[in-house]
């Protein structure tokens, strides 16, 4: 899939659109560009993020807000849009999804971003963001606040056993199980190895992994990567997941 900005020409108009087209493995197209949206650049900034679901169908999620130079835009002037569409064009309208928000402790709101974003087996998605550390502000909605069936405009139940796990989760390549990151008190780390069903199959404890101040990312193939916080060090447990994909 690729996707492409386009801006009309004519002065004073600045209206850009945002489009996808589908390609095979050899980048051949399999359709015509389509536009998921469009917007006024003059007047606002848009920021977009395009998912690919396990049926072949991208969910693009839209952020519009107006530019600022100061304090935040105010939430009374952000716009949230979703689209679902395939190699044929959209599936369905665009639609406001859920979507979280940062608020300090002195008021002001902010857009949270999506946070963790987990491909579900069956196709679709489920949304996880985590809270805000303590005495920092909050964050509405957080743990695992939506889900979107494949080509659904409609938020669904996120699997109930998803809420044993944090953002962590992550749908192996293959689709055949998922896996999580674990942290013990020590901040040792394990990866565990979980069913479709939800059932843990297998955990996998991490060698000189207990590293307090550090970012981790556990990636598709089963690849854990590890990151010290103001630090250029990097850690990483190559395909560790995938070797006992159940």
């Amino acid at each position: 899939m690729l996707e492409r900005t386009v801006a009309d020409a004519p002065p004073h108009t600045f209206q850009s659109y945002l489009q996808v087209r589908w390609v095979d493995e050899v980048m051949k197209p399999l359709g015509d560009w389509h536009t998921v949206m469009e917007w006024t650049t003059a007047d606002n900034e848009n920021s977009w993020r395009i998912l690919l679901d396990q049926q072949g169908n991208a969910l693009v999620l839209s952020f519009e807000f107006p530019p600022s130079l100061g304090a935040p835009p105010p939430p009374s002037s952000w716009t949230f849009s979703a689209r679902w569409m395939n190699a044929r064009g959209p599936i369905g309208d665009a639609f406001q999804p859920i979507f979280p928000t940062y608020t300090a402790a002195n008021g002001r709101a902010f857009f949270a971003d999506w946070g963790n974003i987990v491909p579900l087996r069956e196709g679709g998605f489920a949304f996880f963001h985590a809270p805000a550390p303590a005495g920092s502000g909050a964050i509405s909605p957080s743990g695992w606040y939506a889900s979107y069936g494949s080509g659904e405009s409609v938020p669904g139940q996120v699997p109930p056993w998803f809420q044993s796990y944090d953002g962590s989760l992550q749908l192996l390549s293959g689709a055949r199980a998922y896996a999580a990151e674990q942290v013990d008190s020590s901040c040792a780390r394990a990866v565990l190895l979980i069913a479709p069903s939800g059932r843990a199959c297998q955990k996998l404890p991490l060698a000189d992994s207990g590293v307090c101040n550090a970012s981790d990312t556990l990636s598709p193939d089963g690849t854990l990567l590890r990151q010290g916080f103001g630090s250029c060090g990097i850690q990483w447990w190559p395909r560790l997941a995938a070797l006992s994909n159940p």
